[in-house]
């Protein structure tokens, strides 16, 4: 009927994300819901507000990495890959945005890979 996709849509939160180093700023959307259980930092922000619309959140951040943050939050089921490259700035992204079962997968993962990351 319809109904199920528009409360869906009323529920995404749009963050705008500045990439200072690369001049570039992009809007990336995820579902209140969401950010209010995997990402503790946005709660105080988020707790009190009963509309989306009357959020706004602006981040300063690698647009790269937030972007594979939003993909990890999509898409539980299949979770983008840390790796070598990426594993230390996810981590301390995850760590500042309160994401504590990535930052604990980010510390494993390490632990597994440290002679390859350093």
């Amino acid at each position: 009927d319809g109904r199920g996709e528009a409360s869906e849509e009323q529920n995404m939160i749009v963050i705008h994300v500045c990439d200072e180093n690369r001049g570039i700023n992009r809007d990336f959307s995820c579902r209140k819901d969401v950010l209010l259980s995997e990402m503790a930092y946005f709660r105080s922000y988020l707790n009190g507000s009963e509309s989306c619309d009357d959020i706004d959140i602006s981040v300063h951040c690698d647009i790269q990495i937030f972007q594979w943050l939003i993909k990890y939050l999509n898409e539980p089921d299949a979770p983008p890959p840390l790796d070598t490259g990426n594993v230390i700035s996810i981590l301390i992204s995850s760590q500042f945005l309160k994401m504590a079962r990535l930052v604990e997968l980010c510390l494993q993962f390490v632990c597994r890979n440290v002679d390859d990351i350093l």
